[in-house]
């Protein structure tokens, strides 16, 4: 592994950072978060980083040395992707893609290969990434969510605004009325039970636009005889 990193070393580089890297190249790739395995020539496992381990849900130290087609068995899609890199000898991609472990629950990530040569342009083997896709995918989820939020708020905002326009005029009307000469006590009540319930339907339009507030629990002393004697 240590050659491999070393022969993809720009010639420009200076001593001191190739004798850093000599020394760190480990410890750099395994405080990466995203996966890291490299495969030899005949596609052997050689390194895996403690991000692929995670990843993949498999242990590093039982890779290294098996085949990637019995490593990534239940994901045979790795297989094609590292397949498709050696023969064409270009850098492959495949996104939106899931990582299963043994219980078959599912990882989205982004997976890329690429082949390794050295300073003489042969191939000495296949480098593969992966990057975890959980967090981005979650992130979109939320703001789908918000934005169907966003979206009903609108529309609820223009049917309270459509219902509450005829509900106003009902109630002036309706105070017309229990405000005429000829009205009886009958007309009267009758009138002020339409108040009442116009008043109640304002109230569930304040109450269908207040979308981020816990719902509100009003308390008052009430006679139960008198609500009975409205219904019938």
């Amino acid at each position: 592994m240590n050659s491999l990193l070393k022969n993809q070393a720009p010639l420009h580089m200076s001593e001191a950072p190739v004798a850093f890297l000599d020394r760190h190249w480990l410890h750099v790739l395994q405080s990466l978060d995203d996966g890291v395995v490299v495969l030899d020539r005949e596609n052997r496992i050689v390194f895996m980083n403690e991000g692929a381990a995670l990843l993949t849900s498999l242990s590093a130290r039982r890779a290294v040395g098996q085949p990637a087609e019995r490593i990534f068995r239940r994901n045979p899609w790795l297989g094609e992707l590292l397949a498709n890199t050696r023969a064409t000898r270009a850098r492959n991609v495949r996104a939106d893609l899931s990582l299963r472990d043994d219980a078959g629950k599912g990882r989205p990530v982004r997976g890329a290969a690429t082949v390794l040569v050295d300073s003489e342009g042969a191939e000495v083997g296949t480098l593969l990434t992966l990057q975890d896709l959980s967090y981005q995918r979650a992130l979109e989820s939320r703001t789908r969510e918000t934005e169907r939020l966003r979206q009903l708020e609108i529309l609820l905002a223009g049917l309270a605004h459509e219902i509450k326009n005829p509900l106003s005029g009902m109630r002036g009307a309706a105070q017309i009325l229990a405000a005429a000469p000829q009205a009886d006590a009958r007309a009267r009540e009758c009138t002020q039970i339409i108040l009442t319930e116009i008043d109640r339907l304002n109230g569930l339009m304040a109450q269908l636009l207040d979308l981020t507030g816990p719902p509100r629990l009003e308390r008052r002393p009430g006679n139960i005889h008198g609500g009975i004697d409205r219904v019938l």
